[in-house]
């Protein structure tokens, strides 16, 4: 009886061990997983083929294009920044949740 007991729990033992759990990851919301958005140019890459870098004449973009490109660079790289740490912080919470 005494041996009967020790096979039993013997392989109650191995049963649990061969067995691990298993967490999967969910899916990460589209929202987050989105492309980065692209950064606008001031110029087209064949305006820029065109430019000699020797020339040290002024420019033929006006001023005002430059900024208003600046400004729209400016919020789409905040708009990236914001959607990276989304991520990051639903990264961590979806670990906390299944260490």
């Amino acid at each position: 009886m005494r041996k009967l007991l020790i096979i039993a729990s013997l392989l109650l033992l191995t049963a649990c061990g061969s067995n691990p759990i298993k967490y999967s990851f969910p899916d990460t919301p589209d929202k987050l997983m989105a492309a980065p958005k692209e950064m606008t140019t001031i110029l087209k890459d064949e305006d820029l083929k065109k430019i000699d870098p020797k020339d040290e004449s002024a420019s033929e973009v006006p001023l005002s294009v430059v900024i208003k490109s600046v400004i729209t660079n400016y919020g789409v790289c905040y708009e990236n920044k914001e959607q990276l740490i989304d991520l990051q912080d639903w990264v961590r919470k979806q670990k906390a949740l299944n260490p």
